[in-house]
């Protein structure tokens, strides 16, 4: 059965197409639970053949919800995350999460001032809270359901968030480092109090003492491409220089390459880099830097639905945790027999 010719489908031609009451149709289109999945199933494809489409302002008017949900990146001393790419990766994977649940998806910028905008949409993902995040704060006072990716450190095993498995997958880059032949490692991290930089830097400390390695962190700003170069220059030209280094941010990892390179180093023969998280200056590398992969649309993707489910009322089923890959390329060396 389709409407009559010129005329928008409705959710009453909906439930007549799926044999189901106009209440159990509206329900199912809205992700109710009170419905069943091969319900559900069957009126979407009623739906779909239809080509009806959710008013989202009249639903609006009913419910109390904009059908909106909002992305909040992080801020980094004026640093323009977009410009690296597991932001951009994040965002597609959440636009893309956001329209299979028929949702829309805005960009919240920093909170500031009386207005936080969240008040635009029915929930909000963070990524990168940094430790007692005062916006992530805010909008739970308000009443706002939160997700976050990655942790706010002061919330360890928060269960609505999407993370990485920061300890395991730094370990298994500096195991690999090891099996190369490395022995002294030194760590590229930052001084901004995000999850991911105090994660991983615990997980690195924690690594060492149990192979017994002096451990040394260096510290650049989550974009300080030279930053990073000068400190790294100033190790290698030391009295104990490294023999591999391990970068948590893209642009440290080029600033450490391009230090090797401005000292006349090798790379991997005499300083092996490798980094833990992926992006187009690492693959374009002369030489391409290992690195891990941590699936930033997987992330996205996961947090949208997480948000969902506590827009919802449900109860959480986190943290979802989404594993990476490592990404072997030249700047490491082979792995040694029996290492």
């Amino acid at each position: 059965m389709t409407s009559e010719a010129g005329r928008k489908p409705t959710i009453i031609d909906v439930a007549r197409e799926a044999s189901v009451s106009q209440g159990t149709a509206s329900d199912a289109l809205r992700g109710s639970d009170r419905v069943t999945e091969e319900t559900r199933k069957r009126v979407k494809r009623a739906a779909g053949n239809l080509g009806y489409r959710v008013n989202r302002v009249a639903q609006g008017l009913r419910t109390g919800q904009s059908g909106l949900i909002a992305l909040m990146l992080p801020s980094a001393g004026g640093v323009e995350v977009l410009a690296h790419e597991y932001y951009v990766s994040a965002l597609i994977g959440a636009s893309r999460a956001a329209v299979a649940g028929d949702l829309g998806l805005v960009l919240l910028p920093e909170i500031d001032g009386d207005s936080t905008g969240a008040e635009l949409a029915d929930g909000v993902i963070v990524i990168d809270p940094p430790r007692r995040d005062p916006s992530v704060k805010r909008l739970r006072k308000e009443g706002t359901p939160v997700v976050t990716i990655g942790t706010d450190p002061s919330l360890p095993g928060d269960p609505w968030a999407v993370i990485a498995d920061n300890e395991g997958n730094c370990r298994s880059v500096l195991d690999r480092l090891r099996a190369s032949g490395a022995r002294r490692i030194v760590l590229i991290s930052s001084d901004e109090p995000w999850g991911w930089f105090l994660g991983n830097e615990a997980a690195y400390r924690g690594w060492a003492n149990e192979v017994e390695m002096v451990t040394t962190v260096l510290s650049a700003g989550p974009g300080d491409r030279d930053g990073a170069r000068a400190a790294t220059a100033d190790l290698l030209t030391g009295e104990d220089p490294p023999d591999a280094l391990l970068a948590l941010t893209v642009d440290s990892a080029i600033g450490a390459l391009e230090a090797a390179q401005d000292e006349g180093i090798e790379v991997p023969e005499g300083l092996q880099i490798a980094g833990l998280v992926d992006g187009a200056p690492l693959r374009d590398g002369d030489p391409a830097i290992t690195c891990f992969d941590l699936d930033p649309v997987a992330q996205a993707e996961a947090a949208v639905k997480l948000l969902m489910a506590r827009i919802r009322g449900e109860e959480p089923s986190g943290p979802v945790v989404i594993d990476g890959r490592l990404i072997e390329r030249e700047s490491t060396r082979p792995v040694r027999d029996g290492g």
